[in-house]
């Protein structure tokens, strides 16, 4: 048995039940936002404020900084629930139900749907600070 937010888990028992998979999208609703409103326009906003300089491709790169401080710090939005069942001793059916998960909010092609201000935001920051987009 292993210890998930102070409960022991049988890996014998399922884990998953309508109200943890409830607490999940809760969570990645948080953490949606984030990217969304937090990292994904305000890198959309330094992008539009380094086209505006000398030198748009080193501003960029020097917004890169923040942009990767600003998601360290957010990391506190990250699905809890998530970071515990990864680390835990899941039986097969919880540890399929895991990896399913993690396609649905974390796979490319969701992520898409889920967080396209987050993507076209550092998206739009990225190919300027590799140069692809011209100031």
């Amino acid at each position: 048995m292993k210890k998930m937010n102070g409960h022991k888990h049988n890996a014998d028992k399922h884990y998953f039940n309508e109200n943890v998979l409830a607490e999940i999208e809760k969570e990645f609703s948080k953490w949606k936002e984030f990217l969304n409103i937090t990292i994904g326009l305000f890198s959309f906003n330094l992008a539009i404020s380094c086209l505006g300089t000398k030198n748009p491709k080193l501003w960029a790169l020097v917004s890169f900084i923040f942009v990767g401080i600003l998601l360290g710090y957010g990391n506190k939005y990250f699905p809890q629930k998530i970071k515990e069942l990864r680390k835990a001793d899941l039986n097969k059916i919880d540890k399929l139900t895991l990896k399913g998960l993690e396609v649905e909010y974390f796979g490319f092609k969701n992520f898409w749907k889920h967080c396209p201000l987050y993507l076209l935001g550092f998206l739009f920051l990225a190919l300027l600070a590799l140069g692809v987009i011209k100031g």
